[in-house]
């Protein structure tokens, strides 16, 4: 195929376009960071992957309880559309998406994305746990005789989370809100 050409977009054009909102919010359990929600005044889509929605219980917004890596994956892929850059077989190219979008239509019918303005992801900590669940059922956590492979689990969590976020941050026409925990531990030595 041909590829993909580089977009030319003039200063005029550029500050004419609409522009979106990518950013993290992080804080301690307890905070209020999923009330956020209750704050936005335009149509959200909430990725809920801590199915901890009890905080905002009386929210009236849609949802979507995310329970595998896979899942969240797949929604990055049909949320942000085929990624022109990436090979036919890799996640979030445009075989995968094809492979997302046609097991989504069949869960979800004619469920359409295209209406929110703001994704909400809550949280990205759990996501990374997922993740690394997942990380571990795969050939790179394994050495040649069958033993644990940290570093090889470690580089593919790093590769996966990378590629979900590059995918959810370049959705277009859309606000990407992050939540994570921030945590700290206290060790005495």
């Amino acid at each position: 195929g041909q590829p993909a050409k580089m977009s030319f977009i003039t200063g005029k054009d550029r500050m004419e376009m609409e522009h979106t909102v990518k950013m993290a919010i992080f804080g301690a359990p307890g905070l209020g960071k999923t009330r956020l929600l209750k704050t936005l005044d335009c149509p959200t889509l909430c990725l809920d992957l801590e199915a901890g929605m009890l905080s905002v219980k009386d929210w009236g917004g849609d949802s979507f309880t995310v329970t595998t890596w896979q899942q969240a994956k797949d929604l990055a892929c049909v949320l942000g559309g085929p990624n022109p850059a990436l090979k036919s077989g890799f996640s979030y190219s445009a075989s995968d998406y094809s492979r997302a979008i046609k097991e989504f239509t069949a869960l979800y019918g004619d469920v359409s994305l295209d209406r929110y303005k703001c994704i909400f992801i809550d949280s990205i900590t759990v996501a990374s746990q997922k993740c690394f669940e997942w990380a571990q059922s795969q050939p790179e956590s394994r050495t040649s005789n069958g033993h644990t492979n940290v570093l090889g689990t470690y580089g593919l969590v790093g590769r996966e989370m990378s590629a979900w976020l590059t995918q959810l941050q370049h959705i277009k026409n859309k606000d990407i809100i992050f939540v994570g925990l921030l945590d700290y531990k206290i060790v005495d030595e």
